[in-house]
């Protein structure tokens, strides 16, 4: 994957996990915050899923620790 195809879809994951945190701090219903708030963790493991794995690809071991 190119540098600048991760950075485009990276930013689309942040706008998702912006939008879904934004959504439950807007909520009422307390079942639907903690719903919307799981959904924004689950974005969130796969936005670190998606950065260290191509980090890792491109980092030597001992600097993708230090990052």
């Amino acid at each position: 994957m190119a540098t600048q195809d991760l950075v485009e879809q990276l930013t689309v994951k942040s706008d998702v996990i912006s939008r879904l945190i934004q959504e439950a701090e807007a909520s009422v219903d307390e079942e639907q915050q903690f719903l919307l708030y799981g959904a924004a963790r689950n974005e969130c493991d796969k936005f670190s899923r998606s950065l260290r794995s191509y980090l890792s690809r491109k980092l030597p071991g001992h600097q993708l620790n230090a990052a």
